[in-house]
């Protein structure tokens, strides 16, 4: 959310280049547009990853639920691993 929050800012950055009256350089409007597609993109990528890591979520459960073992990719052989030393 912190970049997202960055580019959204930038954005009204990119602002005083695109000449609001007509009068702007034109070389100016593609810096303009990249700034103001970039939270978009931003925010697209958030809500699309965090689909992802509730369709992933749900995964896990299903297989728990039905008594398969599951490990989450980063941390579980490090929770494991951990687990294994406190015993």
């Amino acid at each position: 959310m912190g970049c997202y929050m960055l580019s959204f800012f930038t954005t009204f950055l990119t602002m005083p280049f695109a000449g609001g009256n007509g009068e702007g350089d034109p070389s100016t409007a593609p810096i303009f547009l990249v700034g103001f597609l970039v939270p978009f993109i931003i925010f697209g990528a958030i809500f699309v990853g965090g689909a992802l890591f509730i369709i992933y979520g749900l995964i896990g459960a299903f297989q728990t639920f039905q008594g398969k073992d599951f490990r989450y990719i980063i941390i579980g052989n490090r929770l494991a691993n951990y687990l294994q030393k406190k015993s």
